[in-house]
């Protein structure tokens, strides 16, 4: 799904401006956030429920823009970036955490 993403939105991108809110990518990120929810709903694990919050939070960057007037291109595409960080944190951490909780099979 990450990875689904990364390449559309890259794609996406170039079509639309960082001026206001970005629809193309803003859609993406909705979609790729519906996908992290369903993940977290069926998981055993805790790290889909810290990928979605994190998530979550970056699909609201995209409605604060939309609500906000005369912010700076930069402020908003850095701010929906940083966000994919904690996500991809907590991806690494807790599939690591798991596999060192798994039963060791003879």
């Amino acid at each position: 799904m990450i990875m689904t993403a990364s390449v559309a939105s890259a794609v996406a991108g170039e079509f639309g401006s960082w001026a206001q809110t970005h629809i193309p990518v803003m859609a993406i990120d909705l979609f790729l956030l519906l996908g992290f929810y369903w993940l977290a709903l069926r998981s055993q694990s805790f790290w889909p429920i810290w990928a979605t919050g994190f998530h979550l939070i970056s699909v609201t960057s995209h409605l604060a823009i939309f609500f906000s007037e005369g912010v700076q291109q930069m402020l908003y595409y850095g701010f929906g970036a940083f966000w994919s960080l904690p996500v991809m944190l907590a991806m690494v951490i807790g599939t690591a955490l798991d596999r060192a909780r798994a039963p060791v099979e003879s």
